[in-house]
């Protein structure tokens, strides 16, 4: 990525805008082994950034990479005194790693395994958590994102991944972890920022980051803030391929520093692009072809994805001790994909077949939650209560694609994707799923000494689930069932924990908005998980250390049933197991660290 230009309100002597893109350059922002020379921004390979500042850094800008508290009212918490594995990247990582999307920023995470995305497409956010299919456990602000997609992250404040079962918080699936992406909202402070990355392989990439305090309006605490991307990139080393989108999200803040806060936003995302299925394999390894080659079709392959979010947040003191929110969100996502499969490679014979395969979805959620926070005593003991009500409805509207006129061969070596598509397409049948969940869920944080507390959470889902192929039924079922995770944590001193925790998950047949026959009267799997470790904050509580040992088991897993067994049977037993590692924050005023293992 090549240059990399930020400004601001006014502008500032040119040595200094030197001396600060120096600055950066020489922070250490690494995560595991990942190459700090070689980034991938919409698949196109990005060389070092040059960052030229035009103004003194804001404060926001000046954050560190540690982060000390979670977005969710759910954890009352500091992260030290949290009893749990979280890995937060903070806006600083995702500003200079210049990461562009979901996948770009879990690159530097610990325990998260990013795959190729298979079944119709390889460009949409397929993940694993600890070892364990993780893609329906994505969510934005703490609201549930089952789309699949390819997940941009222009709008995006913080990256919070949660290791472990965590269903107490977040409702099904959760096996390995979740991770929750939090939007950027209005500020009381004033600033603009913009980013524009010109690089190797068409890329192009510019992004908008203003806010400002709206005083004119007479209202206590307004402030709008709009955030906005234009990106288009082909991808490096591969031919044809390419992506383009844009987007925007304003949000508009009312009241803050109040005891009532409004907050209104809206994220619009539009994508397009040719997809890739990258190279056919011989006895599994690629083909010995050139790189570059791509076996599609340049003007028939497709990927186009529009999002749009709308959120709507109120947030009131009741007294100094008791605050009540609510959010209401309506989020859809339109996504329609054909790509071309290289498949059945003949060396001797030089030929290889492209099959195309399609997609069409929409995904809607329209959700609402409120929690309720109240701090209260019991003699001794202090008790930080959280209490709350989820009710949410998601829908997945998909149609079949139906491409006709295979097989479509191809000269191996050298590949034409300028071939005009010879088959034919057809809409097919459409099936809607949908699943509804009412939850109720407490979270209590008990102080007993200063130095010992408890933390334990519980929650009650009810998930109602229903398909239907044109007009008819062809799968129902109803799951209610408990989550919950409690720990315990020690604090030798004020700036380091001790704790030890256990939590549960639970999988339903229909988690992922689809139900096969086979999995029709099957009851929902359940993982336990058990963890203990330390948190310290050191060097004057700015550096983060953090290790822990885990190990989740899942004895109840879904596996084939034997002869006179039904087809799925509750039999299989997985587990995870291991050690982790974190360092996040400052070491000197100029040396930052963001690590794990």
């Amino acid at each position: 990525m090549f240059p990399t230009f930020k400004s601001g309100a006014a502008a500032t002597p040119l040595t200094r805008q030197l001396l600060t893109g120096s600055a950066l350059g020489l922070v250490l922002a690494c995560a595991a082994t990942a190459p700090a020379q070689a980034q991938q921004a919409g698949g196109a390979t990005q060389l070092p950034p040059v960052t030229v500042q035009g103004a003194a850094p804001t404060e926001e800008q000046e954050e560190s990479y540690k982060v000390d508290q979670l977005s969710s009212p759910k954890y009352t918490e500091p992260l030290r005194d949290t009893p749990q594995t979280v890995t937060v990247v903070p806006q600083e990582v995702l500003r200079e790693q210049g990461v562009t999307s979901l996948r770009d920023a879990l690159r530097y995470v610990p325990g998260v395994t990013a795959l190729a995305g298979e079944g119709g497409g390889g460009r949409v956010d397929n993940i694993r958590i600890r070892g364990f299919g993780s893609a329906t456990d994505i969510y934005t602000d703490g609201f549930r994102d089952i789309g699949q997609y390819f997940r941009e992250s222009f709008f995006l404040e913080q990256i919070e991944v949660t290791k472990g079962p965590s269903s107490a918080y977040g409702g099904r699936g959760t096996t390995g972890g979740s991770v929750n992406q939090v939007t950027k909202t209005p500020r009381l402070d004033e600033f603009y920022n913009a980013d524009i990355s010109i690089g190797t392989n068409a890329l192009f990439r510019g992004t908008a980051d203003l806010n400002a305090p709206l005083t004119q309006l007479n209202l206590e605490g307004a402030a709008l803030r709009l955030n906005v991307l234009a990106h288009d990139s082909e991808v490096a080393g591969r031919d044809v391929t390419e992506s383009q989108r844009w987007g925007f999200a304003p949000s508009l803040a009312i009241g803050l520093g109040t005891p009532t806060r409004l907050t209104l936003s809206y994220v619009h995302i539009d994508q397009d692009g040719i997809p890739d299925y990258g190279l056919p394999a011989t006895a599994g390894v690629p083909a010995p072809v050139d790189r570059s080659n791509y076996y599609g079709f340049r003007n028939f392959n497709t990927e186009q994805t529009v999002q749009d979010i709308v959120t709507a947040g109120i947030e009131h003191d009741l007294t100094d001790n008791t605050t009540i929110r609510n959010q209401t969100r309506w989020s859809q996502n339109d996504f329609f994909q054909i790509v071309s499969i290289p498949r059945s490679p003949n060396v001797a014979a030089n030929t290889v077949t492209r099959n195309p395969s399609g997609r069409a979805a929409i995904t809607t959620l329209t959700a609402n939650q409120t929690d309720l926070t109240h701090r209260f005593n019991t003699g001794s003991v202090n008790h930080t209560l959280v209490t709350g009500l989820e009710l949410s409805r998601e829908e997945i509207e998909q149609t079949a694609i139906t491409i006709g006129g295979a097989p479509f061969n191809d000269n191996l070596f050298n590949p034409n994707p300028n071939t005009n598509f010879p088959g034919t397409v057809a809409r097919g049948a459409k099936t809607t799923s949908t699943g509804d969940t009412i939850a109720v869920y407490a979270f209590d944080t008990i102080d007993l000494t200063p130095k010992w507390q408890l933390q334990g959470g519980l929650r009650f889902d009810r998930f109602d689930f229903d398909a239907e192929t044109a007009g008819v039924t062809t799968g129902s079922r109803r799951d209610s069932f408990p989550s919950y995770r409690g720990g315990v944590v020690y604090k030798p001193l004020p700036f380091g924990s001790v704790y030890a925790a256990y939590g549960v998950s639970v999988n339903p047949s229909a988690e992922s908005l689809g139900l096969n026959a086979n999995l029709a009267n099957v009851e929902p799997e359940e993982t336990d998980s058990y963890e203990v470790g330390t948190k310290w904050d050191v060097f004057n509580e700015r550096l983060s250390l953090t290790a822990a040992a885990f190990r989740t088991e899942k004895t109840n897993a879904r596996t084939p049933g034997l002869p006179g067994e039904p087809a799925q049977v509750l039999n299989g037993e997985q587990r995870a197991q291991g050690l982790e590692f974190g360092a996040s924050g400052n070491i000197t005023d100029k040396w930052k660290v963001f690590t794990g293992y």
